[in-house]
Parts: C-alpha cells; sequence; structure tokens
C-alpha cells in the first residue's frame, strides 16, 4: 500500500482550527456529501482541474510522508505548551472547561475531507510528531471504520466532531452516510476518555429542525464533551464550487435569535457552548 496521499491544502498559522498556533492539512476525499459542504474541493479522493478567473489549476497535491513531515515541523517553536491551570472545586463543570481548554498547546490539525480516512498512511509522519511531543487534533464526522476510529486514538490528542443530522433515513439520504457507523464510533471514542469538542452545523432546512434538535440535546447530554461549537451556514465556499463548475447551494442566513435561544438550551445542559461566525 502507497503511503503517499492527497491533499488540497497546509495551512500554516492556522487560528480557528483547534487551541493555540495550529498548521492544518486538508486531505482530499471524504467519506459523506453534504449539501452544504464549504469544501467541496475535498468531497472526491482524486485530483480534480479547476479554473479561476481564467486561470486553471489543480484541486490536490500528492505528499509523502517525509515531506509531509518536513512542512509539519517547521513551526514547531510556534507549537508551544500553555501553562497548566489550577483547577478548583468550585468552579462551575462550564469555568473547569474552559480552563482546560486554555492550557492546551497549538500544534497541527488534521481535516479534509475526512481525515480519519487518510491517518493509517501517514503513521510515520504521526509517530515523528508525536516523538516530538507536538499536539496532534483532527476534524471528523466519525464516518469512518471502527479500525480507523482505534487507530486515531493511538494518536490523536483532541476530537473536533461534527453532529450533524440525528436520523437514520436523512443521514443516509441528504448525507450518504451510515447513522448507525457515527453513532457506535461515538461510543468507542468517549470509552476512552479522549478530549472531544463537538461542532453543530446550523444549516436552514437540513439541521435546524426540532426534532433535530432535540436529538442533537440527547446526544450532548449523554456525552458532556469539552465544549460545543455552534456553526453558523455561511457561503464562502461558492467561488470553489463556480471553479469547478458544480451548481453552489443556497445557504439561507439563520437568524442571532435562533442560535442564541440554541446556545440557552445547551447551556442549560451544563456545557460550555460558543457561536461561531465565519
Amino acid at each position: 500500500m502507497s503511503n503517499d496521499v492527497l491533499i488540497t491544502n497546509i495551512q500554516r498559522f492556522s487560528l480557528h482550527d483547534g487551541p493555540g498556533i495550529r498548521t492544518t492539512v486538508f486531505f482530499k476525499g471524504c467519506s459523506l456529501n453534504c449539501p452544504w459542504c464549504s469544501n467541496p474541493e475535498n468531497i472526491k479522493s482524486y485530483k480534480e482541474f479547476y479554473e479561476k478567473n481564467s486561470i486553471k489549476g489543480e484541486y490536490g497535491k500528492i505528499y509523502s510522508n517525509q515531506e509531509l513531515y518536513n512542512i509539519l515541523i517547521k513551526d514547531k517553536l510556534y507549537y508551544t505548551t500553555r501553562e497548566k491551570s489550577i483547577i478548583k472545586d468550585k468552579l462551575t463543570n462550564i469555568d473547569q472547561c474552559r480552563l482546560i481548554y486554555a492550557e492546551l498547546p497549538g500544534g497541527i490539525t488534521f481535516s479534509g475531507g475526512e481525515a480519519l480516512l487518510y491517518l493509517n498512511k501517514i503513521e510515520m509522519v504521526l509517530k515523528k510528531l508525536k516523538e516530538e511531543n507536538i499536539h496532534l487534533a483532527i476534524e471528523t464526522s466519525l464516518v469512518a471504520s471502527r479500525k480507523d476510529i482505534l487507530f486515531s486514538i493511538n494518536y490523536i490528542d483532541l476530537f473536533y466532531v461534527d453532529i450533524k443530522i440525528i436520523d437514520k433515513n436523512k443521514f443516509k439520504m441528504l448525507l450518504g452516510g451510515n447513522l448507525d457507523l457515527y453513532l457506535n464510533n461515538l461510543q468507542e471514542l468517549f470509552a476512552t476518555k479522549k478530549k472531544v469538542i463537538f461542532r453543530i452545523p446550523i444549516i436552514k432546512g437540513y439541521t435546524d429542525d426540532e426534532r433535530n434538535i432535540m436529538n442533537i440535546l440527547h446526544l450532548l447530554y449523554k456525552y458532556k464533551p469539552l465544549k460545543v461549537e455552534l456553526i453558523k451556514g455561511h457561503n464562502l465556499g461558492s467561488s470553489k464550487y463556480e471553479s469547478l463548475k458544480r451548481k453552489i447551494p443556497v445557504i439561507e442566513d439563520i437568524s442571532d435569535e435562533f442560535l442564541e435561544i440554541y446556545k440557552k438550551n445547551i447551556e442549560k445542559i451544563g456545557l460550555w457552548v460558543e457561536i461561531c461566525k465565519i
């Protein structure tokens, strides 16, 4: 099996893909096909040609393990460890979660596409990064094999996990995935006591109905993650759809009032939640 991987972007000095200063690696290829995806260039697992402003190019570049490691290790000095916080017994769960997050260092975040599908191809990179004591995070839909989940647990320190649609039929019809696989993997992940942050995309007409929200609240109550992030839908991927000559999805606006009510309902569970508007 080849250990080369297809990557669309390696974003250095990233501040929005985990704690501290990070480098984010975007793998090409996903196990889902979300109608609102803002990274359409990462859905297919092969190189694609594009055209932007009469300039032609290619989404996807092949990297060997050594090439990838050489890039990721460049900014090691910026992945500093933060000072340890003192957690007091009288603090609320939300305050304790804030302190735990505040002490997490910068590092590397693997994204996509679905990064879980490709970690086994870069095991040499993962081993060398851990030897350098570099913090590793992943952004994932958890729609991957149990084997992929168990492999990732050996190396990943922090998991950013999407909660999109908690309905078996809609999960399959709209996203192209298996909800039972997702839920089983979620249970497997939380059994390891790894740090998990849930990300919930709020997409009008897809994830904002009352039943879905109630199902998500039940899931949050069951697992109690470190943090919850509400992600407001946006149209920032429009130019990428145009470059690939694909139909641009229409993302209708969600009101700030709706987001605040959603946030308060999550806070009632005793969880730390933030609204992320990109």
